[in-house]
């Protein structure tokens, strides 16, 4: 048997912190389309259940409802796949409305006790909130056990929190595979000899707090064997970059950063960092390669974190305005701190940039 596991897709999120208005809209589109494209995904690949384990949904926003509607009639008109959907923090009382039929292929998590669904010696148990920590173990070691559950791992502890899930818990119950969700991020790992636990992150990044591939984790299942694929899906990509300027001028930069860059798809979401150090000295302009980046990029940021640095015997014998200037600073009766200050100030207000003293 051939499942999708996937968590964590928001799809009604506002989109609005990184993005302008038209950007998010198209975002908001995006992310519901990517949903619709795993689905088509999952039927062109004979699979048979599709595990949401939460926050399908962002929260009760304005437009929550139609997108609520149009992710059911998905649901409904896919009837050869079921979906198991657990909600999570984000999901409030889930998607489904009370004036809705529930289509026979959605199977729903209580919020008050485990739920079991069975699929030949396949077992789906979940509960939407942990009211407690496990206390009656409900799997056979005969069964194929998976396990959905929304919250975040912890290996040991004593004052866990409401969404805290104990591994130890789990371990040595039978459990093959947890299914989790919460932690946007693809990450697993062993729970125990049998068992595996794994949270396939989110379906699309929504700032750069979730930068790389997205996407969702294939399942197949034969017998007792597991084989698990993490699927990069997202239409877009969040990326992060740190440039080290390494004492180079604006211009020397600019190429720096479009070397960097090259390799970026045109259509992703990028943060460039500078950082290092920077010659006073030098012109430090960077407002031309911002706007090379706006052009080149769906979305781009670009955060100055550079140090400038004084080079001052370099300009003491120069015959510019910035020569004379540090020899005269050099002639006043300032401390070593105070001289660096004011030199700086100076060449800052010769460079025409704003000095805030």
């Amino acid at each position: 048997m051939k499942i999708i596991h996937c968590a964590d897709l928001h799809l009604d999120s506002r989109m609005e912190t990184h993005f302008t208005s038209e950007q998010a809209k198209i975002r908001r589109m995006e992310m519901l389309a990517t949903f619709e494209d795993m689905v088509d995904y999952g039927l062109e690949h004979q699979v048979e259940l599709i595990l949401i384990a939460g926050d399908l949904f962002d929260s009760n926003q304005e437009n929550s409802s139609l997108i609520k509607k149009q992710v059911l009639e998905l649901i409904r008109h896919t009837n050869e796949i079921d979906f198991l959907y657990l909600a999570g923090n984000h999901d409030g009382d889930g998607f489904v409305l009370d004036t809705e039929e529930i289509p026979e292929n959605l199977k729903l998590f209580s919020s008050k006790e485990w739920m079991t669904y069975s699929y030949g010696s396949i077992r789906i148990s979940g509960v939407s909130q942990l009211q407690s920590r496990l206390q009656n173990p409900i799997w056979q070691e005969e069964h194929f056990n998976i396990v959905m559950l929304h919250g975040q791992i912890k290996e040991y502890g004593s004052d866990l929190l409401s969404d805290d899930i104990l591994l130890q818990d789990y371990a040595g119950q039978s459990v093959d595979y947890m299914a989790l969700g919460h932690i946007h991020e693809f990450s697993s790992g062993r729970l125990d000899e049998r068992g595996i636990y794994c949270y396939p992150g989110c379906l699309e990044g929504r700032g750069f707090d979730e930068c790389g591939e997205k996407g969702f984790v294939l399942l197949e299942i034969q017998g007792s064997t597991l084989e698990m694929n993490f699927i990069p899906f997202s239409r877009r990509v969040f990326h992060r970059i740190e440039v080290d300027v390494n004492r180079g001028t604006a211009e020397e930069t600019y190429y720096k950063v479009m070397e960097v860059v090259k390799a970026i798809p045109t259509t992703d979401m990028t943060h460039l960092i500078l950082s290092g150090e920077r010659r006073m000295e030098d012109e430090w302009d960077i407002s031309y390669i911002r706007q090379r980046l706006k052009d080149r990029f769906f979305l781009v940021k670009l955060e100055d974190k550079t140090r400038g640095i004084l080079l001052t015997k370099n300009l003491e014998e120069d015959l510019s305005i910035k020569g004379e200037y540090i020899r005269i600073v050099n002639q006043l009766d300032l401390t070593e701190q105070e001289r660096s200050e004011v030199i700086q100030i100076g060449l800052l207000a010769l460079q025409g940039r704003q000095v805030f003293v």
